[in-house]
C-alpha cells in the first residue's frame, strides 16, 4: 500500500479532504457529502489525525467498514498503541449516547428529569380528582421547578455540534431546527409559569399567554429566515426524509397530521389548564432525540416517525385526562376547535398572524366577559395592541411563498427494466443539482451502505432537477436495493461529487485543466457499468468537435452496458472478451500508438481494469 510522508498528507488536504485513522490516510472528499453528523465536522478535522474523536463517539461496525474504504494509504513511521485497542472494546452504543460534548452528562440527566415530570403528570391527571387538588395546593415555586427543568433541557442542547444544513437523507438535527426546538419548548414553559403564577389573575394571564404565542411567532419566523440554507427544503418536521418504502399516501396522511398537531400545540399554548402547554414538550423534544438517534443510526427513518407520531397523540390524551381540571363545559373543546380551524384556514394559504391574531382576541374577550371585567383593562389594551402589531407587521416581514414548495423528497418517477440486469430510473431530486459531465451522484441505503452513480441525461426543472440513471443489478448489493424500489417511492440522494469533469470546454482534474481544443486525443478505456461517466464526457466532445476514442471491455455484445446510448456516438469500439479474451498490455500499448496527437487516457471500470490502463500508459486519468 502506498506510503505517505507528513508533507505529502498536509499537500493533499488543501485540495481534498484527507483525515488519519490508526495510521491510514483516508481521503473522504466524496463521503463528507452523504456524513450523517453533517460534513462540516469533518471539514473540521482535515489534514488531521481523527482516531480518538472516532472511538470516543462510538460508530456502528458499518462506520468502521466505510471508513476502511475510503483509505488510500498508508502513513509513513505508524506505530499503532495498545490503548487505541483497547478503547475498541468498549461499547459502542454507549460511546454513541454518551458523547463528551455533553459536559458532566447535564443534558442527560435534565431530560431525564424531564421524562419523569411528563410520566408523574400523566399518572395524576388520571387519578381521582381529589389526588390532581392535592397537586394544586402545592406551593408555586415547587410546581414551576419543573418547567424550569425543561427549559434547561432545551437550552443546554446549544453544547452540541449539529451540521448547518438539514441531512437530507435521514430525519436529522440540524442549526435551523435545533433553534426552532429550542423557541417552542420555551414558548410552552412560559405558558405554563403563566398559568401557575397568574391563575387567579385570569385576565392578565391570558394577556401574558398572547404576547407569548405572538412573540413566539415572530421569533420562529426569523429563525427559519435566519439559518435555513437556500437550498434546503428541510424546514419543519413535516418535511424530513421518510422511509424509502414509505407511500405518498401515507407521507401525505402523515403530514396533515403533523401540521394538526402543531397547531394544537399552539392552541394548548392559550389553555388555562396547567401542564396543557407542558404537554406539548414530548413532541418538541422528543423529535430532537429521535432526529439524533437517527443520525448516529441508532433508529431508522421509519422508527423516527413512528415514535414523533406516538409523541404528538400525547397532549390529545393529556387534554382528555385533564378535562374534570376545568369543569365548564365549553371550554373543552377549544384546543381541539382551535387547531381544526387554523389548519383549514393555513391550509387556503391564510397568513398565521391573522389567524392565530383572531383567536388570540377572542380568548382575552370570552376571559374578561366571564369575569366581568372592564374592557378598558390595561393588560387587555397592551395584549391588543401587541397582536395588532404583529399582525400589521410580520404578515409583510415574512412573507413565505407556500404555493411552490418541492417535494421534500428524491422521488422515483419511472423505474423499468431494459435488459437483462439492466435498470433505467428517472428521478425527480428536492433540490436542484449543478453537476457536470462526469460528476456522480451518491446513493445510499438509509443513509449507510452507498454507490456513486453518473447520470446518463439531466434536466433541470425550476429548482429541481430530473435525472435518468442506467443501473446494473448485481445480487447482494446496493443496486439490488435500489431496482427493487417501485414508481412514487423515495431514496437518499447527494452530490453532486467528482474532481474530475467537463465545464466551458475545459477538462478539469486535480492536478490541471485540459482545454477541448482538438490539439489532444482523448483514449477512454471503460469496462462494464463504468462506461457511465465516460459516456457523459464523450457525448459534450461529440458536440464540440473533440478528438476522442472509447474502448469499451465487455463479455459479450448483448452484455453491452447502456449499449443504445453508446451507438449514438461516433467513436466506439468494443472488446468482447468471449471472442478476443481480456485486454491486454500489448493490446493497450498498441491503441495508444495508433494516435498521432498526444494522448490523455482515462480508464473508468474495476480496480484491477484501471491499474492495468495505468500501468500502460504515460499519463492516465482513474475514474
Amino acid at each position: 500500500m502506498l506510503k505517505l510522508s507528513e508533507e505529502r498528507i498536509k499537500n493533499l488536504s488543501k485540495e481534498k479532504l484527507i483525515v488519519t485513522w490508526k495510521g491510514n490516510v483516508l481521503d473522504l472528499t466524496e463521503y463528507k457529502h452523504i456524513h450523517p453528523g453533517g460534513k462540516e465536522i469533518l471539514e473540521h478535522h482535515n489534514g488531521k489525525d481523527i482516531g480518538k474523536e472516532f472511538e470516543e463517539i462510538g460508530h456502528s461496525s458499518k462506520a468502521y467498514k466505510i471508513l476502511e474504504k475510503q483509505i488510500i494509504g498508508k502513513k509513513e513511521n505508524y506505530y499503532e498503541c495498545s490503548k487505541s485497542k483497547s478503547i475498541l472494546k468498549q461499547n459502542r452504543i454507549i460511546r454513541k449516547l454518551f458523547t463528551r460534548e455533553d459536559y458532566a452528562n447535564i443534558h442527560k440527566i435534565l431530560g431525564l428529569f424531564s421524562l419523569l415530570h411528563i410520566i408523574c403528570m400523566t399518572v395524576l391527571l388520571s387519578l381521582p380528582e381529589k389526588y390532581c387538588n392535592i397537586y394544586k395546593n402545592q406551593s408555586k415555586m415547587l410546581r414551576s421547578v419543573p418547567s424550569l427543568i425543561h427549559s434547561f433541557l432545551s437550552i443546554s442542547s446549544l453544547q452540541f455540534n449539529v451540521p448547518n444544513i438539514s441531512d437530507g437523507n435521514i430525519p436529522a438535527i440540524h442549526t435551523m431546527f435545533r433553534a426552532h426546538s429550542i423557541c417552542f419548548a420555551l414558548r410552552g414553559v412560559a405558558c405554563n409559569l403563566a398559568i401557575i403564577w397568574l391563575q387567579d389573575k385570569p385576565v392578565i394571564m391570558k394577556c401574558i399567554q398572547v404576547i407569548i404565542v405572538n412573540l413566539t411567532l415572530i421569533i420562529a419566523d426569523w429563525i427559519t429566515k435566519k439559518f435555513t440554507h437556500k437550498s434546503d427544503n428541510y424546514r419543519t418536521t413535516a418535511s424530513m426524509p421518510y422511509w424509502s418504502e414509505c407511500s405518498q399516501k401515507r407521507q401525505r396522511y402523515q403530514k396533515m397530521f403533523y401540521s394538526w398537531t402543531q397547531f394544537g400545540a399552539t392552541a394548548l399554548c392559550l389553555d388555562e389548564r396547567e401542564f396543557m402547554p407542558l404537554s406539548t414538550l414530548l413532541g418538541i423534544q422528543g423529535a430532537a432525540l429521535f432526529m439524533t438517534l437517527c443520525r448516529k443510526q441508532l433508529i431508522s427513518p421509519y422508527t423516527y416517525h413512528n415514535l414523533y407520531t406516538v409523541t404528538l397523540i400525547y397532549p390529545l390524551i393529556v387534554w382528555s385526562n385533564s378535562i374534570k381540571l376545568l369543569p365548564e363545559r365549553k371550554e373543552r373543546v377549544y384546543p381541539i376547535v382551535f387547531a381544526l380551524i387554523s389548519y383549514i384556514l393555513r391550509c387556503n394559504n391564510i397568513s398565521k398572524y391573522y389567524i392565530w391574531g383572531i383567536i388570540c382576541f377572542y380568548k382575552i374577550i370570552i376571559e374578561i366577559k366571564e369575569k366581568n371585567d372592564c374592557f378598558k383593562n390595561i393588560y387587555f389594551v397592551l395584549a391588543s395592541i401587541f397582536t395588532m402589531l404583529t399582525i400589521i407587521w410580520s404578515s409583510d416581514k415574512f412573507t413565505i411563498n407556500d404555493g411552490n414548495k418541492n417535494d421534500p423528497n428524491n422521488r422515483i418517477l419511472d423505474i423499468k427494466k431494459i435488459y437483462d440486469n439492466e435498470y433505467l430510473l428517472k428521478i425527480k431530486t428536492r433540490t436542484k443539482l449543478y453537476m457536470y459531465p462526469g460528476q456522480h451522484i451518491i446513493i445510499s441505503k438509509n443513509g449507510q451502505e452507498h454507490r456513486r452513480y453518473t447520470p446518463i441525461k439531466i434536466d433541470n426543472i425550476g429548482n429541481q432537477s430530473l435525472i435518468t440513471l442506467a443501473i446494473k443489478r448485481y445480487p447482494n448489493k446496493i443496486s439490488e436495493y435500489i431496482t427493487n424500489l417501485k414508481k412514487n417511492d423515495t431514496l437518499c440522494l447527494s452530490g453532486p461529487v467528482g474532481s474530475k469533469y467537463i465545464y466551458n470546454n475545459i477538462f478539469y482534474t486535480p492536478e490541471e485543466k485540459i482545454p477541448l481544443d482538438n490539439s489532444k486525443h482523448f483514449l477512454m478505456f471503460t469496462a462494464g457499468s463504468g462506461v457511465t461517466p465516460i459516456y457523459a464526457m464523450a457525448k459534450i466532445m461529440q458536440e464540440v468537435g473533440q478528438s476522442y476514442q472509447i474502448i469499451h471491455s465487455d463479455r459479450k455484445k448483448e452484455f453491452v452496458f447502456i449499449s443504445d446510448y453508446l451507438n449514438s456516438l461516433n467513436k466506439v469500439l468494443y472488446h468482447y472478451t468471449s471472442v478476443s479474451g481480456r485486454l491486454l498490455d500489448n493490446d493497450i500499448r498498441d491503441y495508444i500508438n495508433k494516435c498521432n496527437k498526444e494522448t490523455i487516457v482515462l480508464s473508468c471500470g474495476p480496480d484491477k481494469f484501471n491499474r492495468m490502463i495505468s500501468k500502460n500508459s504515460k499519463f492516465s486519468i482513474i475514474f
